[in-house]
């Protein structure tokens, strides 16, 4: 039985299409209720769960149409939320996604309480003009840094501009009062990369601006990455290159109905298009004597190389790259340019540098096969293998040079001691047996022989 025909039975229909209203554990039921020999005589595939998903809930065919649906916060009391979520494969849909939505976010007004009051410093910086000036100015080249610094300097920039913003507001002469400020702002998802005091990793945050310095924009995720979650509002899932059915089962319980879901039927990309720019590269150490090798459709190895380190400095993936970035003299090499029509048609390229490379780190190989040891596993190994030497201290050598000697003499005393209690038991046994030879009373064989006694009469009662 297939899903199609599953509709027409009545049983069916009864117990799980009128009674399943939400989408959690869909395929659960499914798979309970309809005949368990077909799951067992023919497996499920991919496409039939789509063309299943597809003649179930609501249907776009181009981003435009999802644009128009997409409603990315909601208000509730002057506070925003996330609402919907776009749900995609891979990291570079969901870029795709964000690209898009970024510029089509609506203006909203927001109102903002300040508080005026006043500073601190302001007693003290009353009378010096001049003073006050001179911080205005590093107040405003701190802004100007901060705005045009790299991700490197971002930090540091942000601090200094902090520091001399607080200044500012403590040197003010403020009121005592409160005022509302109304401003037409375009909120955009952020969507958190480290844990603050104000917020959590993952979380995601309705904001005109960054709310802090780690963390990116975003208006789509993966499959992955919202395991537990559940949207506020509608669910729009991104049916390209869906080829696991776990991506299926997971994307579908983020909704809390079904009228919330929105497939968007988007064409899969050509393969080709995505690979024809495949290099690989080799990351090599000389103080390590190790290297690892790798692919990417990147447009310089270079980036790859920066993406490795920052995984590597946020222990975000555990890949094997880090037994040869963790040496300073790192480098990352181009080994060719390899254009090709698929991912399996890389990492075969991959696996063949891999098998002409020496010490080469890669933990399995595609065909999932271990590779020889590398430099720094036989390393390991010889230095779990060496012997610990200890050094002793020549007076605790001495000491116990003293007692062992000391026990062991005393054991020599207890053997000898031992030895002479068993002499004087043997001499003992041998003479109880000579007594019993010559004795009359025994018999051949040892036994007490019987006698027969006359017991005198009593001529006198005794008193007892």
């Amino acid at each position: 039985m297939s899903f199609f025909e599953a509709e027409s039975v009545v049983w069916y229909v009864e117990k799980v299409a009128k009674k399943c209203t939400s989408t959690r554990g869909l395929m659960h039921k499914f798979r309970r209720f309809v005949d368990r020999k077909f799951h067992y005589e023919q497996p499920i595939s991919v496409d039939e769960i789509e063309a299943f998903y597809m003649t179930k809930f609501t249907t776009v065919n181009t981003m435009e149409e999802a644009g128009q649906l997409y409603q990315a916060w909601e208000e509730d009391n002057g506070k925003f939320s996330p609402r919907d979520m776009i749900i995609c494969s891979t990291n570079e849909f969901a870029d795709e996604w964000t690209r898009y939505l970024t510029p089509l976010q609506p203006s909203t007004k927001v109102t903002t309480e300040v508080a005026y009051k006043q500073g601190a410093l302001h007693e003290y910086f009353k009378n010096s003009a001049e003073e006050r000036n001179t911080i205005e100015q590093k107040l405003n080249v701190a802004y100007a840094k901060y705005i045009t610094a790299p991700d490197s300097k971002k930090t540091e920039a942000r601090k200094t501009f902090r520091h001399y913003s607080e200044l500012s507001k403590k040197m003010k002469a403020g009121r005592h009062t409160t005022e509302k400020t109304t401003s037409t702002v375009k909120l955009q998802k952020w969507k958190m990369l480290s844990t603050s005091r104000d917020y959590s990793n993952g979380q995601i945050v309705v904001a005109e601006t960054p709310p802090m310095d780690k963390c990116v924009l975003t208006h789509a995720f993966t499959a992955h990455s919202t395991i537990g979650e559940t949207a506020r509002g509608k669910v729009f899932i991104d049916r390209r290159n869906m080829f696991e059915i776990e991506h299926w089962e997971t994307i579908v319980g983020r909704a809390k109905r079904w009228e919330d879901i929105v497939i968007v039927n988007l064409a899969d990309p050509d393969p080709a298009d995505k690979y024809a720019n495949t290099k690989m590269y080799c990351i090599s150490s000389k103080k390590g004597q190790c290297c690892y090798i790798g692919h990417t459709t990147l447009p310089t190895v270079e980036q790859r190389g920066k993406q490795h380190f920052d995984d590597y400095k946020t222990k975000r993936k555990q890949c094997t790259s880090r037994l040869v970035l963790k040496f300073k003299d790192w480098q990352i090499d181009l080994i060719e340019d390899f254009p090709c029509a698929s991912k399996r048609q890389a990492e075969t390229r991959e696996q063949y540098h891999m098998d002409r490379a020496e010490n080469c780190v890669n933990r399995r190989t595609t065909t999932d096969k271990r590779l020889p040891a590398c430099a720094i596993t036989k390393r390991k190994a010889a230095a779990a293998e060496k012997p610990v030497v200890v050094e002793v201290d020549p007076k605790d050598a001495l000491r116990w040079e003293i007692e062992e000697r000391l026990t062991n003499e005393a054991r020599s005393e207890d053997e000898a001691t031992a030895a002479i209690i068993a002499l004087h038991v043997h001499e003992e046994q041998q003479k109880r047996k000579a007594a019993e030879a010559t004795d009359d009373r025994f018999d051949a064989n040892g036994n007490l022989k019987k006698y027969s006694f006359e017991i005198p009469s009593l001529t006198k009662r005794s008193r007892w």
